[in-house]
């Protein structure tokens, strides 16, 4: 699979800054997080942009695995994937959606920290959200490396381009990374699911969300396994 580059980010960094509004209706980036709500939207707001990587990554486990196969009607992008010989501007090897959600759980635990230094979010409240996203940008990179075997470890939000330098030489195999998500996932506030957040009451259609959250631990005995422990 294509190795993931520094400047595909930075171009991914320069797409996704360009939004189509007018000053006026500009929200100014330190009132994003006033109070738990905020969060809890924004980790939503995550969730939703996370389910979009559901196609792709069916397509690039199991198209390359054996439970999925083309048909002599599969489009060209497909054929490519199903012989592990994707070219450059297929859409199914594309990093940009994975770096969009790894972006923005980088955004919400910096702003996290700063909720919780400044006492707009308790102790408890934050270990339960800070938690839950890293530990989705967790899989995240878990599933890059698996597919692309070596990509950029970001771990801050990226404002500018020059945020992007000094990651140019962190880029991981995957011998590496999944130690380093190990390490992210044992250092976590808490490994248990959400109990006191008002995620979990909230429902979709008469369902609950409290099964919608990653497993923390299952997603850290996952990696214990990949890594022979």
């Amino acid at each position: 699979m294509k190795k993931i580059s520094i400047i595909l980010l930075s171009a991914l960094l320069i797409t996704t800054s360009c939004i189509n509004t007018t000053p006026e209706e500009v929200l100014e980036y330190d009132n994003f997080y006033k109070g738990v709500d905020d969060a809890d939207n924004a980790i939503l707001g995550l969730y939703g942009q996370f389910s979009e990587l559901a196609g792709q990554i069916v397509v690039l486990n199991e198209l390359r695995a054996d439970l999925l196969d083309v048909t002599p009607n599969a489009t060209i992008d497909l054929q490519e994937v199903n012989v592990g010989r994707p070219s450059r501007n297929n859409p199914w090897t594309d990093v940009s959606n994975f770096y969009k959600v790894i972006q923005t759980c980088n955004d919400l635990m910096h702003n996290f920290d700063v909720m919780l230094e400044e006492g707009r979010m308790i102790q408890a409240e934050y270990n339960e959200r800070y938690s839950d996203v890293a530990a989705l940008r967790t899989w995240v990179y878990f599933q890059l490396g698996i597919q692309f075997g070596k990509v950029p470890y970001i771990t801050d939000p990226v404002i500018t381009i020059a945020d992007l330098d000094k990651y140019k030489a962190n880029e991981l195999a995957l011998d590496q990374l999944v130690p380093e998500l190990i390490r992210c996932m044992e250092n976590l506030p808490t490994l248990e699911n959400y109990k006191v957040s008002g995620l979990i009451k909230q429902t979709w259609d008469g369902y609950s969300l409290a099964p919608f959250f990653i497993n923390k631990r299952s997603l850290l005995g996952d990696l214990y396994l990949f890594n022979n422990e």
